[in-house]
């Protein structure tokens, strides 16, 4: 009887040990998978972005000196599909990290009229483009409300809901509706609409209208344009920031997208509306730009000469600016990260540690746009993290903002 329950035994073991490591062997297989694509998302981040930065910073920089008509409309033509793809990469990314569960906020103090404000002042142009009118309706107190919130996620929902009522909006107008209620905590209660008086949605397709990849059919969307993702990944970034996106339409009567939010309220931020608005910086301010590549040196240099700094120092690696750095004091240091030798993480461990000044803030400029590169940054002690491409209104924030924040410690 022994023996008997041996043999019976052993078969049984051996299934199970073959059972094992099969699925050993397929959970290595399924992390190498998803440690390829992660790998892949980080480099085509990267040399998407790195041109990109280039051509929205040049772009911006002739749209600020074009003293021809001509000249003009080819410059804005050219913003104008810089940014498109640029939202077109950003959604992209975005839905690769929704699909992996790696999507994180970023809250910050951020105030909601300049939200609301910049926001309007890119889709106006778009709407009166097509004849069409865009009212904004706030209701409740916004002014001077500070929000604690990651305000480029919210931006991005606005705008793709926004760009979608223009996109299918042949007659009309478009409405933006904000509600702010204050809350017994001392937060705030933001429902947002978007309706307009488009197409409107079949009732079949509101079903499938949030999935990835899916859009309108038909020939009055064919010359829409957009890869289908803004509506999917919108729903995934209010889902994360707490809220749920619903949609009331009918086929023929336009659309409403909605949206309700809560927010901590933040200490009141001291901004300057005018200086955001010129984009100016404080005078005297000594900046030391570190970028391997020349082109966004130069670019970089001369947004920042158009802000009213005279005082820019370059350096074309981790090596140079250690040097410079030996040499000087900086007011700030614009910090590319990805160089050849000494990245900027080691350069900003080297200032941290053995800098004249060990304080000097540092902004991280990157064109990889992930939370681990952003999380590494913030170890070694970078005040601030810039993703490439920006725009003037963003490097005058963040310098802005790392500039004040040094005061008052």
């Amino acid at each position: 009887m022994g023996l008997i329950s041996l043999q019976l035994i052993f078969p049984v073991t051996w299934l199970q040990a073959l059972r094992m490591r099969f699925q050993r062997e397929q959970l290595q297989k399924t992390e190498a998978e998803h440690k390829a694509k992660d790998e892949f998302l980080a480099v085509m981040s990267h040399e998407l972005r790195t041109p990109l930065h280039a051509i929205v910073g040049l772009t911006g920089l002739l749209r600020l000196d074009s003293s021809r008509g001509k000249q003009e409309e080819y410059v804005e033509r050219l913003h104008s599909a810089a940014q498109h793809q640029l939202h077109l990469v950003g959604n992209i990314l975005d839905m690769a990290k929704a699909a992996s569960q790696t999507m994180q906020l970023d809250n910050q103090p951020f105030r909601l009229m300049l939200v609301l404000q910049a926001i309007t002042g890119l889709i106006t142009p778009l709407a009166r483009q097509k004849g069409l009118e865009l009212l904004v309706q706030v209701n409740g107190v916004a002014e001077g409300v500070t929000l604690l919130g990651d305000r480029l996620r919210l931006t991005q929902v606005l705008m793709n809901l926004l760009n979608n009522a223009v996109k299918y909006t042949r007659y009309g107008y478009i409405t933006l509706e904000v509600t702010v209620q204050t809350l017994a905590s001392g937060g705030y209660r933001i429902h947002f609409a978007v309706a307009d008086t488009g197409i409107g949605i079949p009732f079949e397709k509101l079903a499938y209208l949030f999935e990835p990849f899916s859009q309108m059919t038909g020939q009055a969307t064919l010359q829409q344009g957009g890869v289908g993702l803004g509506l999917a990944i919108s729903k995934r970034l209010v889902m994360a920031m707490g809220g749920e996106l619903s949609v009331n339409s009918q086929q023929g009567e336009g659309s409403t997208f909605a949206f309700e939010l809560v927010f901590k309220a933040a200490p009141l931020l001291v901004v300057d509306d005018v200086a955001v608005t010129r984009h100016t910086l404080p005078p005297g301010l000594r900046v030391l730009l570190v970028d391997d590549a020349e082109l966004n040196r130069f670019v970089g240099a001369e947004m920042l000469h158009n802000m009213g700094v005279s005082d820019v120092m370059l350096a074309p690696d981790g090596e140079s600016a250690i040097l410079q750095l030996q040499q000087r004091d900086f007011d700030v240091i614009l910090l590319d990260i990805s160089m050849p030798g000494m990245d900027g993480f080691a350069v900003t461990r080297w200032l941290r540690r053995h800098g004249n000044n060990p304080h000097m803030p540092v902004i991280a400029l990157s064109a990889h746009a992930l939370d681990q590169v952003k999380q590494e940054g913030e170890a070694v002690g970078m005040d601030a993290f810039l993703p490439k491409p920006f725009e003037y209104s963003d490097l005058e924030t963040v310098i802005q903002q790392v500039l004040s924040a040094r005061r008052r410690c």
